[in-house]
């Protein structure tokens, strides 16, 4: 194994989605990239490593970053849920209600929209949770 390789870039998105990104790197002569998955670090940085080969020969970095809406809706909804008003706690109490099966709507458009973007068995799956998440909600 040769050197290990640090690499850290300011990643940032405009607006309240979680960001993700990973690290592409290959040797000049590989025809495939090899990918790290980056790590969030604070103030907006994020990292990640890999080891080179030990030859003298160049390499090739990339990245690929992008937002992961899924993510983001967990986040909120873990928030909403919390949020919920609550008689019999006085901190809880004179909460305004959150529109909990709107968002547990959402969260089932983003499961149809990743099964199109899916193949194989887990296309199925992902339709059928959102398709069972529907059924169940109240109106």
């Amino acid at each position: 194994m040769g050197d290990q390789v640090n690499v850290t870039a300011a990643i940032f998105s405009d607006g309240h989605d979680h960001v993700n990104a990973r690290l592409l790197y290959k040797h000049e002569s590989d025809a495939e990239w090899q990918v790290a998955r980056m790590t969030a670090l604070p103030n907006d940085l994020w990292s990640a490593g890999f080891h080179r080969r030990p030859s003298s020969a160049r390499g090739v970095l990339g990245s690929r970053v992008g937002s992961t809406h899924f993510d983001t809706w967990c986040a909120d909804l873990t928030k909403r849920l919390a949020a919920q008003p609550d008689p019999t706690d006085p901190t809880k109490r004179d909460l305004p209600p959150q529109d909990i099966p709107l968002a547990l709507r959402t969260g089932a458009l983003l499961l149809e929209e990743a099964a199109a973007r899916a193949g194989g068995p887990g296309q199925n799956d992902l339709r059928a949770a959102a398709r069972n998440r529907y059924a169940n909600w109240p109106t």
